[in-house]
């Protein structure tokens, strides 16, 4: 009966094999001694696991939990997103519809004053036809002498307004004026991020350029920025078709580092991949 155990082989034996076999050299021990001491290193090992597994178990509720945390944040932050970003938009809508209130303001006022500058051109010319019709078509005397009073009144107010005739000059209404009212405080390169229009990236960089070189802001100083607005908007009017026809909207994934389509992931799969748990 085997009541010996070989400590160097491992393996249990009886007392003639450590006599006389080949266990005779090997270093033995009582089997119940080592039974005892491997159960008693057994149970402590077990406690260990038991408490590292408690542990483990914690963790993992507490990853859970921030994992929960992290999907709530994000629907809430892109909640934010939408709140904040439709009251921009309603702004930015708010101040365009006021920029066009002010052009046609503007353009009212200045073909106003257009249209008063023509009537008092237009006013010698209207008299010189009165007092021709009159001379080819009166009828008698008397209604010659009647119309010929009135308009004798009307020849000397016309030439007592000495004001000399105005001089026709072109009053445009500043586009880049305008323009530069409308991007006020907003960095275009930051906002741009289509590469199918890139309107805003042209004129943000032509205001910059125009803006820096222009030391004293006068009226007159608008006309350059006015012309290079309107070629910009020339050349993109002229392909125009094809940009609709082509977008190609460049917004970086924050779901990927390189440009592969098998190493990114959309936000949906994201979702399912952050959720999944991890027993411990």
């Amino acid at each position: 009966m085997c009541r010996k155990m070989c400590l160097d082989d491992d393996i249990p034996i009886c007392s003639i094999c450590k006599l006389f076999g080949d266990h005779n050299t090997h270093e033995v021990a009582r089997l119940s001694e080592v039974y005892q001491g491997r159960k008693n290193s057994f149970i402590e090992e077990i406690t260990r696991i038991v408490l590292k597994s408690e542990t483990a178990a914690r963790v993992s509720q507490e990853l859970e939990k921030l994992q929960d945390q992290l999907l709530s944040t994000a629907e809430e932050t892109k909640a934010m997103i939408n709140a904040v970003g439709d009251s921009l938009l309603m702004e930015i809508r708010f101040k365009v519809s006021s920029l066009k209130m002010k052009v046609d303001k503007e353009s009212a006022e200045k073909c106003n004053e257009l249209q008063s500058a023509l009537e008092d051109l237009q006013g010698s010319r209207r008299l010189y036809m009165k007092m021709k019709s009159l001379l080819e078509e009166h009828i008698n005397p008397i209604q010659f002498l009647k119309e010929d009073k009135q308009l004798k009144i009307e020849v000397a107010k016309l030439f007592k307004d000495d004001r000399p005739l105005p001089v026709p000059k072109r009053d445009n209404i500043s586009v880049g004026q305008y323009i530069e009212e409308l991007i006020k405080g907003i960095d275009i390169k930051q906002v741009a991020i289509s590469k199918a229009d890139d309107l805003l990236v042209k004129v943000g960089d032509e205001y910059a350029a125009w803006s820096s070189s222009c030391s004293n802001v006068d009226t007159s100083s608008y006309d350059g920025l006015d012309q290079m607005i309107r070629k910009i908007m020339s050349s993109l009017t002229l392909k125009s078709s094809d940009a609709n026809n082509s977008l190609s909207w460049e917004c970086p994934s924050p779901y990927s580092t390189s440009g592969s389509s098998e190493d990114s992931y959309s936000p949906e799969e994201v979702k399912v991949i952050t959720i999944q748990k991890t027993s411990l």
